[in-house]
């Protein structure tokens, strides 16, 4: 066993009795220094006490003062009106004598009272008399006469504080004669009387600073932590003046907000800044108060320094009396402690040497410690053989014992477990740290009773965990696995799960049960939230689609075993929405979809569910309800909740809701039929007037399912280009010559049936699909034309006039399309006129007047189709570049009927001659149609009574022979 000390070490040794010397040497030193700066401490504070009560005095004298003077003004200022003759004077308004009157009065007033100003208004605010004393001009008149006429308007006295130019303090009263209010009276007092006043109450220096008037022979005072600020009132100026200038230009030391202490000139002073009045408008008056505090600093001083020399002294005596004590003792003490290295080093000789017994008069502890010293060198001596015997064994030992306990704890470590063990047979757990860690026990002592642990488990899980332990025990499970809730030190839970095994003696009996728990509470956590996410909407909290559904099939079910009862579905639609969004932004939208579902939510009963759909869409599951007229009173609560503006960020918003019902049926049907009925009715109540209410009817479902069986079809025919172009011819009426057809679109499915164009034009309008459709008509159009043109029709242009609808005239690419297709069949423009309604152009006018003199400058011709049926005729008829006017139809076949038919198309035919344009009449179908319109110097004609559209073909046949036609009869 090599040895713990070395011989060559003994040198560096410190004597004990020298560590005893400083160790009480540092107590003392450390006793004396707490002695002294307590005592300073102690000396600071009650000067600092004492200081705080004087400048709380000083402070509320101050502001004592401040108050005192005002009251004393206004009490002045309500007597002056009782002096005899004053009322009635200042209402006769007479200013004479009003001087006459007061004028004795004013010097006295100035002797007694410091009065500077008084001033004499009449009940309209006029100023009709003053007096001031003042040393600068002019007098601050706006303020007076503000304060005057609120005291009019109040019948109130009041006190306020002017600077402009010098600062008094004013109080203006009303004059009252028999209850009604003569004129008022304003007084005034400079503020640097409070100098004088302060000065006899107080043991301090003041000076009043008020916001600088301009005045530059004025003394200005500037710091740091004060505004520019000059001096009306000062006490003492010779010997508080050099003291601002110090506190100016110096670095005064901060005591505490507005409290400075200031050396100067080898005296030690203390500032404090006091607002006393603030200004309307130019800042506050201030007090700066100042005290010598010189003699208190140097009495702190001199305690400080006689406590120093007075604990020196006691502290070199006790040094002395200590260590002529201690010495003999400690001497004895250093030889022990001499000897123990040797004995650590097995010199078991010269450790009996040197600790020869000697014996005293009077034993104590060091003759037992000695003493003890030996019979520890006997006893070491022999027990030094037997423990190098066991040395070697239980080096080996540790190794292994090493090796297996660090691969455990890895292995805990890593699994990042809580690990238990329960001694079945005497009822103890042991928990690890981690266990303990994770229920919060780190920090605190607890029990190792099982009972512990089963008391931390949340009571809805303790039955199913005693039953799982229970099982395993019998040997009913061959492990233990469960998942609970253990109660943290905080309070809360943490989810946790639990696996264990028994350990059973050979009868198979368990006395031993060790497992592990393990944190599983973010993951309980993470599986509730992404359950309730997959339930809910995210922005309302509302049920979703999925939840309401799955309530919905409840309600059937309900419906279906108890026939009396009964339910219903509303589908409810934001109107306008979208305006909304694109005007405020989706954030705003948002938010007004938070407050929509609030309101919704407000106007349920109990029992009723309430679920966003998506979008604006949301959807109620009223109970109980039977019938439309049940489900009503929930929609008038809607409607009424809806009648306020919902307010977002500053801005009020209106909104209403088309609604549609489906009363749920005792018949067999599913939840998603259901809501598909009710946005069938929504849907037809919005297209019927917005925020209105539809029930669902079944035709609904057949005409949705008719629609959209039809947009199937016509997405299918565009792609296999079922669709075919008639034309039908356009007539000169004067000649009968031939002059243009119109090329209508005409669909035959596959199966040979016919499309009205009535039917899926509206819908590809809708759908969007007109703009394939009409490019698709376009192409066929201009390559007809170009036929013709190309056959050398001796050089007259035949046109074909194709219609385009308002969404093709939104389209970015009709106009390429055109410039493609002419250019593609060398077609000159004139050969082509493009056909638009009125509605076409009105949604945005100005685009559409863009687009329209895009096409008249490619050469193309314009023609307005059923003209008189829009909004705005005249007005589109004067301001877009149409060439042509088709009148509609619907005059053309009331012409025989209604007299005032006939008279509105000459008007139009008359108007239309004027602007310059062309008339073609639609749908005539009478030869004496015909002559009417001739004789009214109508163009031209299109109709039955000519041709009705003809296929390709036949219109082949009609420009190639030249068709003309004429009046049967007039033959």
């Amino acid at each position: 066993m090599p040895p713990l000390f070395q011989q060559d070490r003994k040198p560096h040794l410190i004597s004990l009795k020298w560590k005893a010397f400083w160790l009480f040497g540092a107590f003392f030193s450390g006793l004396f220094l707490f002695y002294i700066h307590f005592n300073h401490q102690n000396l600071k504070q009650s000067y600092a006490m004492q200081r705080a009560s004087t400048q709380q005095h000083v402070q509320l004298a101050l502001t004592g003062l401040v108050d005192l003077s005002q009251n004393n003004l206004l009490n002045l200022a309500q007597l002056i009106p009782a002096l005899s003759g004053l009322r009635e004077t200042l209402e006769q308004e007479d200013t004479d004598a009003l001087h006459a009157l007061f004028a004795p009065h004013w010097a006295s007033l100035q002797l007694d009272s410091d009065i500077a100003l008084a001033l004499f208004a009449n009940a309209s605010g006029k100023t009709l008399a003053s007096w001031h004393t003042l040393a600068s001009q002019p007098l601050p008149l706006e303020s007076i006469e503000r304060a005057v006429a609120q005291v009019l308007d109040s019948e109130l006295p009041r006190n306020f504080v002017d600077c402009r130019p010098e600062c008094l303090l004013l109080s203006a009263v009303p004059v009252l004669s028999e209850g009604e209010t003569r004129g008022a009276l304003v007084m005034g007092r400079p503020l640097f009387t409070l100098v004088q006043d302060f000065q006899q109450i107080a043991q301090a220096d003041i000076v009043l600073l008020a916001p600088p008037s301009g005045d530059d022979e004025a003394i200005t005072v500037q710091h740091p932590a004060l505004c520019p600020r000059e001096v009306i009132g000062i006490t003492g100026a010779a010997r508080v003046l050099p003291l601002l200038k110090a506190f100016q230009t110096q670095q005064p030391k901060p005591l505490a907000p507005h409290r400075w202490q200031l050396s100067h000139q080898q005296q030690h002073y203390e500032i404090i800044v006091q607002p006393l009045i603030q200004l309307p408008s130019q800042g506050a008056i201030c007090a700066l108060i100042i005290t010598d505090v010189g003699e208190a600093l140097q009495h702190i001083s001199r305690s400080f320094y006689r406590n120093i020399l007075l604990g020196l002294g006691a502290f070199g005596l006790l040094q002395v009396l200590l260590f002529g004590l201690a010495h003999s003792s400690l001497s004895r003490l250093s030889r022990v402690a001499a000897v123990l290295p040797g004995l650590a080093e097995q010199r078991f000789g010269e450790v009996r040497d040197t600790l020869a017994l000697t014996p005293h008069h009077w034993p104590d502890e060091l003759d037992t410690l000695e003493h003890t010293t030996l019979t520890l060198t006997e006893r070491l001596e022999s027990l030094e053989q037997n423990i190098q015997q066991y040395t070697c064994s239980l080096a080996q030992k540790m190794q292994e014992l090493s090796v297996e306990r660090e691969r455990y704890e890895l292995a805990v470590a890593g699994a990042n477990d809580g690990i238990w063990d329960w001694n079945l047979t005497t009822d103890r757990v042991f928990f690890s740290p981690r266990w303990q860690n994770i229920l919060g026990y780190a920090d605190v002592s607890h029990e190792d009773s099982p009972d512990h642990w089963l008391d931390c488990v949340h009571n809805e899980d303790l039955e199913k965990l005693q039953r799982d332990l229970q099982h395993h025990l019998e040997g009913a499970t061959p492990w233990l696995e469960n998942e609970h809730r253990l109660r943290h030190t905080d309070g809360a839970y943490r989810w946790v799960l639990c696996r264990a095994m028994a350990v059973r003696n050979a009868s198979g009996y368990a006395y031993r049960l060790a497992g592990s728990i393990s944190d599983i509470t973010q993951r309980r956590r993470i599986e509730e939230q992404l359950s309730h996410d997959a339930l809910h909407d995210l922005l309302t909290g509302l049920p979703n689609r999925n939840l309401f559904l799955d309530r919905l099939e409840q309600a059937i079910y309900r419906l279906q075993r108890n026939p009396g009862s009964g339910f219903a579905v509303l589908l409810l639609d934001l109107d306008n929405f979208k305006t909304i969004n694109d005007g405020f932004g989706h954030h705003f939208g948002d938010q007004v979809l938070v407050e929509v579902a609030n309101r919704l939510h407000s106007c349920l009963r109990t029992g009723d569910s309430l679920a966003r759909l998506g979008g604006d869409e949301f959807s109620i599951l009223l109970d109980e309800a039977r019938t439309l007229e049940q489900a009503e009173p929930l929609v008038l609560r809607i409607r009424a909740a809806f009648t306020l503006p919902i307010t977002v960020s500053g801005y009020e918003v209106f909104t209403s809701f088309s609604v549609g019902i489906v009363i749920g049926a005792d018949h067999d049907i599913r939840p998603a039929e259901l809501l598909r009925n009710a946005d069938t009715a929504m849907y037809h109540a919005k297209a019927k007037s917005k925020g209105g209410l539809i029930l669902f009817q079944e035709s609904m479902h057949t005409s949705a399912m008719h629609r959209i069986t039809l947009e199937t079809a016509l997405r299918y025919a565009i792609e296999r280009e079922e669709f075919s172009l008639f034309y039908q011819p356009i007539v000169a009426l004067e000649s009968g010559q031939l002059t243009g057809f119109e090329a209508l679109i005409r669909w035959q499915k596959a199966n040979d049936q016919i499309v009205s164009p009535a039917d899926f034009i509206p819908l590809a309008e809708e759908t969007g699909l007109i703009i394939p459709l009409g490019r698709w008509i376009i192409n066929e159009a201009i390559a007809k034309a170009a036929a013709w043109y190309h056959q050398q029709l001796e050089g007259r242009p035949l046109p074909i006039n194709i219609n385009v609808s308002g969404r093709q005239i939104k389209d970015a690419g009709l106009l390429p399309e055109l410039r493609k297709a002419l250019q593609t069949h060398q077609l000159p423009p004139e050969w082509i006129k493009i056909e638009l309604t009125e509605s076409a152009v009105i949604d945005d006018p100005d685009h559409a007047l863009a687009i329209l003199e895009q096409i008249k400058d490619m050469g193309l011709g314009l023609c307005m189709d059923d003209f008189g049926t829009g909004y705005s005729s005249l007005s589109q008829l004067h301001t877009l570049p149409f060439d042509v006017v088709k009148i509609d139809g619907s005059f053309i076949r009331r012409m025989d009927k209604n007299i005032h038919d006939t008279g509105m198309i000459n008007a139009i035919i008359t108007m239309t001659h004027k602007l310059g344009k062309t008339v073609v009449a639609e749908c005539v179908e009478s030869w004496w149609q015909v002559e009417v319109l001739r004789k009214m110097h109508c163009q031209g004609g299109q109709g039955y009574v000519f041709s009705p559209p003809v296929n390709a073909a036949k219109a082949d046949t009609l420009v190639q022979q030249g068709t003309s036609w004429k009046n049967p009869e007039g033959a």
